[in-house]
């Protein structure tokens, strides 16, 4: 974490030829992307050159097609040509991103509807399984962290039809 405590590590920061994840993983936070975010792929410090923890400011710096729509309380940007993907932003900077289904940006080709098998196939031995008992709820919880810890992609599965349904990259602790 930066010294603000907002930003992920540097040590986080993962280039195009990185596999330390165990799948080739496309431009990490703060390297230098594909310019076209139809490419850009999540991971655990953000999308492309998009960090979690950055400002407004600091994203319309490596993303200056950036839009952020003010809400009362978190805002919501957007960039054209990355559809399906949600950045929620309270005032200490970008905390969380979504992606919707089918936005074809999900670490390693993982997204809402992928089999939990295909993503243990894709991701490997770098994903991390934390059941959480959910009462009568059929969910269970994997995830991909940064080096730090700091930051990870979290996967929501449901156990009864064996699907991902729901990918985001944030803070632990602070996922819905």
């Amino acid at each position: 974490v930066s010294q603000s405590g907002t930003e992920p590590a540097e040590s986080d920061a993962k280039d195009a030829s990185n596999t330390e994840y165990g799948y080739a993983m496309g431009p990490a936070p703060g390297s230098e992307p594909d310019s076209d975010p139809e490419s850009w792929e999540l991971s655990a410090t953000g999308i492309g050159p998009i960090s979690l923890g950055m400002s407004e400011a600091e994203a319309k710096e490596v993303a200056p097609e950036l839009v952020s729509t003010p809400a009362e309380f978190c805002d919501m940007w957007k960039v054209p040509g990355l559809n399906d993907v949600n950045f929620g932003v309270p005032p200490e900077g970008l905390r969380s991103i979504g992606l919707v289904e089918g936005s074809g940006h999900g670490p390693g080709g993982v997204e809402a509807g992928t089999s939990i098998s295909t993503m243990k196939a894709k991701l490997g031995s770098d994903l991390t399984h934390e059941p959480v008992d959910m009462g009568s709820l059929p969910y269970d919880f994997y995830y991909l962290y940064s080096p730090s810890k700091e930051t990870a992609v979290q996967f929501v599965v449901n156990l009864d039809t064996q699907k991902v349904m729901f990918v985001s990259a944030g803070y632990p602790g602070e996922f819905y």
